[in-house]
């Protein structure tokens, strides 16, 4: 009988390269996964991604205030829904540290089932954090994390952090890098948008969101509007209408909304330079190495990123781009500017080399490693 994996996930699921991959790779090794998350409209609430099964669950109190109340009320309901299949699962794995409390009470009902922590991120010490929340947070990941049996990490100086904080040895970091592929020649940004081949062409791609510098992309392209160079913003997220707004009074700035994973890397492929220039809001952005950074690698396409600890760090000492001096406008456009002039090829040699290093075909090994040793 093949060991069951339940991952719960406090969001629609609507994009989650990590769970998605993570769960790719247990089916792959004989695991059987079920995901978990909340219904949300327009999605279904049943859905199968190769031999995964995707729940999305209805919730009764969807549709109440989203106060500090309500919103745990909403977080009883979903908690509730498992208490009668948790006794199914071998293993619970829980993504970010909100879910951490429900992971304890599920456990309180299946005593044998095993619990994987994964942080997505530093998780007490995000972007808009109050010092109250801060502190209400850090008691709580201090109280719960003694009773998971494994705490993965995105980057090492995370780990590190966790390490010191709660002086635990069960954890590792698992990057979150894509699937190996091979250097695959695209076109497909300047067929799409008739870009002229003397253009070169920055992406970002990701969430458009505040403090993930898109006003400062969008700015510095319109000041380089006759400098042959154009950005494509590919993603989704709260900042659409300035993104689109953008687009409609630049010839430059183009929209690409969000892709497939199994697509993603035809798309950046395409371009010439990938931009992950971050404000530097909190220890967990310092701390950072995003699935983006690795995705542009796998692309072969230079990095632009902020002089963060780990990001800065990584393109400096791999040798494959750029670092800004800052992430105000200035900085940015300095760098693209230096850019525009710069003979790419000289990153190649060392892109390919990264990109052999650092991959989910490696990293996947980590978690079944870490699987394989909880199942003894």
């Amino acid at each position: 009988m093949n060991t069951k994996v339940l991952h719960i996930c406090l969001h629609s699921f609507r994009s989650s390269s990590r769970v998605i991959k993570e769960s790719i790779t247990l089916s792959d090794n004989n695991y059987n996964v079920d995901i978990y998350a909340i219904h949300e409209d327009g999605l279904k609430e049943f859905e199968k991604i190769d031999n995964i099964n995707v729940y999305r669950k209805k919730l009764k109190t969807k549709n109440l205030p989203k106060n500090k109340f309500f919103q745990l009320l909403k977080y009883f309901e979903f908690s509730f829904q498992f208490l009668k299949i948790i006794n199914n699962y071998d293993f619970l794995h829980i993504h970010g540290l909100t879910s951490l409390p429900l992971a304890i009470f599920l456990k309180i009902k299946n005593k044998k089932i095993k619990i994987i922590y994964d942080c997505h991120e530093y998780e007490t010490e995000r972007d808009n954090m109050t010092i109250l929340k801060k502190y209400i947070y850090k008691r709580i990941e201090k109280f719960f994390i003694y009773y998971c049996n494994f705490t993965i990490t995105v980057s090492n100086s995370i780990m590190l952090e966790y390490q010191k904080l709660y002086n635990i040895s069960n954890l590792e970091t698992v990057y979150n890098t894509p699937f190996y592929s091979k250097n695959i020649a695209s076109n497909i940004f300047r067929e799409k948008f008739k870009i002229s081949s003397d253009y070169k062409i920055y992406i970002y791609q990701g969430r458009f969101a505040n403090s993930r510098g898109i006003e400062k992309y969008i700015e510095v392209f319109k000041q380089l509007k006759n400098s042959k160079c154009c950005l494509i913003l590919m993603g989704y997220g709260p900042l659409i209408r300035t993104v689109q707004e953008a687009v409609n009074n630049n010839e430059n700035i183009f929209y690409q909304e969000a892709v497939t994973l199994d697509e993603i890397h035809k798309y950046t492929s395409s371009a010439d330079y990938g931009l992950n220039v971050t404000n530097n809001t909190c220890l967990s952005r310092y701390y950072a190495l995003p699935n983006k950074l690795f995705e542009y690698v796998m692309a072969r396409i230079p990095l632009i990123v902020s002089n963060d600890y780990e990001r800065g760090n990584f393109v400096k000492n791999k040798k494959i781009g750029f670092v800004t001096k800052d992430t105000d406008l200035k900085s940015i456009k300095d760098v693209i500017i230096k850019s525009l002039n710069y003979d790419k090829s000289f990153f190649f040699e060392n892109l390919n080399k990264v990109a052999k290093e650092y991959n989910w075909n490696l990293e996947s090994k980590k978690l079944i490693n870490i699987y394989s040793n909880l199942k003894v």
